[in-house]
């Protein structure tokens, strides 16, 4: 009988191109899945407004995962013992989820494979959030870029791999009531409930609209704070609402349609252009793919600066969107 797999959710929150997800549906058992509000004191607490987008971002995923087949719980704890606890009682052998990179973050995840694997159970990582991964992407020396522009020429010579599809479907259940039931919802957070769809199917749509109407102008717009003519993508890229790789051809397809020159689509799409990128340089918890000058300073994100993966993925953004802290 295929072993029961577990697929641990963390900045990966969507249903498509997951390819910790669609690992666990090979496996050919049966497929759980847990996110986890990790309490490791090396983590970074969550700030107010992401703790707002988590809840709903879950919410949306659970409904997700039920219509494959798959049910979601939330837990709160230490990482490793909230993980493994879940993998007892679900009896599952097989845990998969899909990489991070800040430093904490890649002690937890290279303890939890150790651990998996020293208990006889399969513990697989992948990439899923970026275009490329930091250590694929090098200056002739051997480290990573420091400038933009040279780490652009190299990234668009590359074969970018397809965004994986939804995993087969299952036969849907009913969504667990109890996901992430413990959150309230400030008073103060229901006013953003008019301005965001949150979620994957959202995340689809901020990219869409972004592609359609600005990416003609948004050279010259962006730097306008009265214009909306940034993408509003930032916090569903935090979130893994959607992917990278998943932005990167719809850009190609757009410019197909609309007959765009495809450095005009794919820079402003996926990189923000070099004048983008370099607007970025301030803010560097849009997403979390950055070297900091202390490497001690773990999850300080005050006193890091962005390294050219984040520049792979962060869509412009003006600097009154937040919701991408946390």
């Amino acid at each position: 009988m295929a072993p029961t797999s577990l697929v641990w959710f963390r900045n990966d929150l969507r249903v498509s191109d997951n390819p910790a997800l669609t690992a666990a549906f090979q496996q050919g058992g049966e497929v759980r899945a847990v996110y986890i509000h990790e309490t490791d004191s090396t983590l970074r607490p969550i700030g107010g407004a992401a703790r707002w987008w988590l809840h709903r971002s879950l919410r949306a995923l659970a409904e997700d995962l039920a219509g494959i087949g798959v049910e979601l719980r939330t837990a709160t704890g230490p990482a490793l013992a909230t993980l493994f606890s879940e993998m007892e009682r679900t009896g599952a052998t097989a845990v998969f989820w899909n990489r991070r990179y800040a430093p904490a973050e890649r002690e937890i995840d290279t303890a939890a494979k150790a651990r998996a694997e020293k208990a006889g159970m399969v513990a697989r990582s992948f990439a899923a959030n970026v275009l490329v991964e930091p250590f694929e992407v090098t200056t002739g020396s051997g480290g990573p870029y420091a400038v933009y522009t040279p780490f652009w020429r190299n990234l668009r010579q590359r074969d970018i791999p397809r965004p994986l599809p939804r995993p087969r479907r299952r036969e849907p259940i009913t969504p667990a009531v109890a996901v992430d039931g413990d959150y309230r919802v400030p008073p103060w957070a229901r006013k953003l409930e008019a301005y965001w769809t949150v979620g994957e199917a959202g995340a689809h749509q901020a990219l869409e609209r972004f592609l359609d109407r600005h990416t003609a102008d948004y050279p010259e717009t962006r730097d306008i704070p009265a214009r909306d003519a940034t993408s509003r993508l930032s916090p569903h890229l935090r979130f893994g609402e959607i992917s990278p790789r998943q932005g990167w051809p719809a850009a190609i397809a757009r410019r197909h349609r609309h007959g765009a020159d495809a450095e005009q689509v794919r820079r402003p799409a996926l990189a923000g252009g070099s004048r983008g990128a370099r607007g970025l340089a301030g803010r560097p918890h849009w997403h979390p793919h950055c070297r900091c000058r202390d490497a001690g300073a773990v999850g300080d994100w005050d006193h890091a600066q962005p390294g050219p993966h984040a520049y792979s993925v962060a869509a412009g953004q003006k600097p009154a969107d937040r919701l991408a802290e946390g």
